[in-house]
């Protein structure tokens, strides 16, 4: 049974994942925490600049991987060749420019640093990303997470060591976070070669032989783009308008949503995949049975937020995010709509409808963007948090209205 089928892929798949996200968070914790707001919220600011620019030379490769090789419809071999080449180009690219155009007001990021940082962070993602992506077509989520979340583990066992000692180098602690971004990467490509036998060929690629890989791709990079801003879109406006405190607590608020919602980017990495082998459609049992039971735990979540999140905030973050619990309380209603529309867009994308989350995304952004212009300026952090639940509410009336008109989607 298809549905059988599809249950049994998210359960694994979110074992796997939440064991990576939860070390995630524990590290997250420990660098908010021990680091303090100003100088974790201008390290994610750091990140976040750089993460921009390595979703677009990514071409969102990954998408149109897990679709083709989903399908059996593209050699594997040709794919994970151009993979490691298109990584070190674009590294290459994108750590130059860095290095010519980027400043860093606090100075940390700079000179010879800079350019290190930058080529092992995009080096080590790049490599993740793609071989991730040829682990999930195949439903193998065990390898590339237990990488990732033992190269997570170690990084919050370094620093919490040093907070206990009382002394925090600050600068051999993001040596070697990013030292441990490429040595992650370059592991998982390797498992991934050595299970399947393959080898690396460093010879041209024809492109013509992966072009049905490539458009794919370049179509879905227009809506991911549109995605990574509507989550952080708003960094770069509080980073203008509000104080660095403010931008380190609300960056927090941001990643708390973010986590709120991966259960639902875990199940999307199921879902996607399984919409592409025709295993579920709107109008499925399973779809709805998971749009129910979604819409009722991230309720609940809501009410237990506002019960006990500001006690909660302050145990686990410490007195210098004490400003996170008032945009967090604005952006609930955005999480949830968020979760929803999660269920939607990968069964879009696994039919070939990735236009659809092309269209919807760049909506909601303009939305966001008019938002964050209006409310900013005047309410700071918290009209941050406002514009960003409007939009993520537009995301999802647009999504439930396409998948009813041009997907015969019905909820009754």
């Amino acid at each position: 049974m298809p549905g059988i089928q599809v249950s049994r892929l998210i359960y694994k798949n979110f074992v796997w994942r939440f064991f990576f996200y939860f070390t995630s968070l524990l590290l997250n914790i420990a660098i908010a925490r021990i680091l303090g707001a100003e100088i974790s919220g201008n390290f994610n600011f750091f990140l976040n600049d750089l993460s921009f620019f390595l979703l677009i030379g990514s071409l969102s490769l990954e998408s149109g991987i897990i679709y083709y090789v989903s399908k059996n419809e593209s050699r594997e071999t040709l794919l994970a060749s151009f993979s490691v080449i298109w990584t070190a180009l674009a590294s290459g690219i994108i750590s130059a420019m860095f290095y010519l155009f980027y400043s860093d007001q606090h100075g940390i990021f700079s000179g010879s640093f800079l350019v290190f940082s930058c080529i092992t962070y995009l080096t080590g993602i790049f490599l993740t990303t793609y071989f991730t992506a040829f682990f999930y077509s195949r439903d193998n989520y065990k390898a590339p997470n237990v990488v990732l979340s033992i190269s997570n583990l170690l990084l919050f066992l370094f620093i919490c060591g040093q907070s206990l000692r009382g002394i925090v180098n600050i600068k051999l602690f993001f040596f070697l976070f990013f030292m441990f971004s490429i040595l992650q990467g370059v592991v998982i490509a390797g498992i991934w070669f050595i299970q399947n036998g393959y080898s690396v060929k460093m010879k041209p690629v024809k492109l013509s032989s992966l072009s049905p890989v490539l458009v794919y791709s370049l179509k879905a990079l227009i809506g991911n783009i549109a995605y990574f801003l509507l989550y952080r879109i708003d960094y770069w406006f509080v980073e203008y308008y509000c104080s660095a405190k403010a931008l380190g607590n609300y960056i927090q608020v941001s990643k708390v949503g973010q986590m709120l919602v991966l259960p639902l980017v875990i199940m999307g990495g199921t879902l996607f995949p399984q919409s592409s082998k025709d295993n579920i459609s709107f109008g499925s049992p399973v779809f709805k049975k998971i749009l129910r039971i979604v819409s009722i735990i991230y309720l609940t979540g809501a009410l237990f937020t506002l019960i006990a999140g500001k006690q909660l905030i302050l145990f686990v973050w410490g007195n210098d995010y004490d400003e996170m619990y008032f945009p967090l309380l604005l952006m609930l209603p955005g999480i949830i709509f968020l979760a929803i529309s999660y269920i939607f867009s990968p069964i879009f994308a696994g039919k070939g409808k990735v236009e659809y989350n092309v269209y919807i995304s760049l909506v909601t952004l303009a939305v966001v963007i008019v938002f964050n212009f209006l409310l900013i300026p005047g309410w700071g952090i918290q009209g941050a948090a406002l514009a960003t639940s409007v939009g993520f509410l537009m995301m999802m009336i647009l999504y439930v209205i396409i998948a009813n008109k041009k997907m015969g989607m019905s909820l009754q």
